[in-house]
């Protein structure tokens, strides 16, 4: 129903729910720290309409290009979402992204909020809606401020089991093993190292044709 009501029946919108946890520094502030002051992390996002080759590009724009709105403004804002229509006084061409990511996309406004509980933020969303559809209105906003701190806290529970579970395994392994070749690209990794190098540097990705080899000891 809130899918239906935000992006419409046909799902003409882009979703993109991000968690942030130690993986990917300088985005929007840092979850479970209690403080929106400091920049945080990310692990993983549920994208949907979004063409291809376009992932990396929007997350580097959010980091070093300034724009309206940026997630970190929306976190540290009291009202904890925003449109681009609004801060823009309805003149979207205003944002770079608008102009080289949502308009070549066929995309007209977009909500941004964040999912906040007490001082934290636990996650952000960006909702987009289709050019040919109205933008976003107050009420709409109201509705995704409303359910924001029952995602925060649901994504809270996500974050906090998931670095228990991880802790746990990390203390009950020893070292790991990884075999780079001569250029520095990862081989094969066993079952340890990733757990290394996820709590350390976010989850291992590979490109599909180079796959990354598993292995037993």
């Amino acid at each position: 129903m809130l899918r239906r009501r935000l992006l419409g029946a046909g799902g003409d919108g882009v979703r993109r729910l991000t968690v942030p946890t130690p993986a990917t520094e300088g985005l929007f502030p840092h979850a479970g720290q209690g403080d929106t002051r400091r920049p945080g992390r990310i692990r993983r996002s549920r994208i949907e309409n979004v063409g291809s080759g376009h992932c990396e590009s929007y997350w580097e724009r959010e980091r070093r290009v300034e724009d309206l709105p940026l997630f970190r403004d929306v976190a540290r804002s009291e009202a904890g979402a925003a449109t681009l229509y609004a801060v823009t006084d309805d003149q979207p061409a205003r944002s770079t992204r608008w102009r080289e990511f949502i308009a070549p996309q066929g995309y007209g406004d977009e909500l941004r909020a964040a999912f906040r509980l007490g001082g934290t933020t636990w996650g952000v969303v960006d909702l987009m809606r289709d050019r040919s559809r109205a933008p976003f209105t107050p009420a709409e906003v109201k509705l995704v401020r409303a359910i924001a701190p029952a995602v925060g806290a649901a994504l809270r529970a996500l974050a906090t089991r998931e670095a228990a579970m991880s802790s746990s395994r990390l203390a009950d392994g020893g070292p790991g093993t990884a075999l780079y070749d001569d250029a520095g690209m990862l081989l094969s990794l066993d079952g340890q190292a990733e757990l290394l190098f996820a709590e350390h540097y976010g989850p291992v990705i590979h490109a599909p044709d180079a796959p990354v080899a598993h292995v037993e000891y």
